[in-house]
């Protein structure tokens, strides 16, 4: 389809090219700048200028501007929805609540939550034909104010749901848990497994109760890298970490000698920490330092600089009988 502008932009055209001609940038072809070129002249007189300048807005005008946004005058299309979907042989569940037993301090409370927990694992781990099944009551302490749970289950056959009720038969009695699946693959897998069983029932600080039947040092070997990570994460007390690290066997020594000097450095932390405290009591009772001419006059004698000196006296006066 031929443009519409086609024929204003030729009378543009030859008017800018005589123009050029009569001020001789007639070589230049391009017309835009065969304009401006024009324009560029200093003989160029004012009428010719103006004509010049509305010859080249012209030209420019004959160009159609594409369109800067085409999709502005499209109708958009709904958008799918994406849909989650799970895929793990092994799983970590967390599960946090916010009232009633769930903040309760009474024992028995928490008890019988604890067998309710309980139960309600291994009726999902038949479910779901799990293999191995481990669980755990904290109290969370970062605020003290509740208890919270933790699952770790890996199955004979892989979980695979979708949508965004896929995760429902995980929810206890209401509530959600986050669910972190194992990752791991290849030769890697086995190990995770028996790192997230262990993690569960590990006896971490702010643990209360502990249930698996795959058990440590009986379905698995405790790895001493695994405490070591729990100790730099402030999991462990030391002298739980040292009681498993000597049940660990391997690597005890260094361990041990580890945590000593940790001690050791405490200690000595602490007693600078308790001078400082006391010099700091003594500052208002101490009084000021008084400066002796004599004192300062007797030192400078010692700087290493030649000065005059008072002469000894010989040996043999001094040793003479009287």
């Amino acid at each position: 389809m031929p443009n519409k502008h086609n024929g204003d932009r030729v009378l543009h055209v030859k008017s800018l090219r005589l123009f050029a001609s009569q001020y001789g940038v007639d070589r230049v072809a391009d017309n835009a700048a065969r304009a401006d070129a024009v324009l560029a002249v200093t003989t160029i007189t004012t009428e010719d200028a103006q004509a010049v300048q509305l010859a080249k807005e012209g030209y420019d005008g004959t160009w159609t501007v594409p369109d800067s946004d085409p999709a502005a005058h499209t109708e958009k299309l709904p958008t799918k929805e994406k849909v989650v979907e799970w895929y793990f042989s092994a799983v970590q569940c967390t599960y946090n609540g916010s009232e009633g037993e769930w903040l309760s301090k009474d024992p028995p409370v928490l008890e019988g939550l604890w067998r309710r927990f309980v139960a309600f694992v291994q009726a999902l781990g038949r479910t779901l034909k799990a293999i191995g099944i481990s669980a755990t009551m904290e109290q969370s302490l970062d605020t003290d104010t509740h208890v919270h749970f933790h699952s770790y289950m890996h199955f004979s056959q892989p979980f695979h749901r979708k949508g965004t009720e896929a995760l429902q038969p995980f929810a206890f009695e209401g509530t959600c848990p986050h669910v972190k699946p194992n990752k791991a693959s290849g030769k890697d897998f086995a190990g995770a497994i028996r790192n997230g069983h262990w993690y569960v029932v590990a006896p971490k600080i702010g643990s209360l109760k502990q249930w698996s039947n795959f058990e440590p040092w009986k379905a698995y070997a405790v790895e001493g890298w695994w405490l070591d990570n729990m100790l730099k994460a402030g999991k462990l007390t030391r002298d739980t970490y040292l009681e498993l690290a000597a049940k660990v066997n391997i690597g005890f020594q260094k361990r041990l000698m580890d945590v000593r000097a940790s001690e050791r450095y405490e200690k000595e932390l602490a007693v600078h920490a308790a001078i400082a405290a006391e010099e700091a009591k003594l500052q208002a009772q101490l009084l000021p330092m008084n400066d002796f001419a004599e004192v300062d006059l007797s030192v400078s004698y010692f700087d290493g600089e030649a000065r005059f000196r008072r002469p000894l006296r010989p040996v043999e006066i001094l040793l003479r009988p009287c």
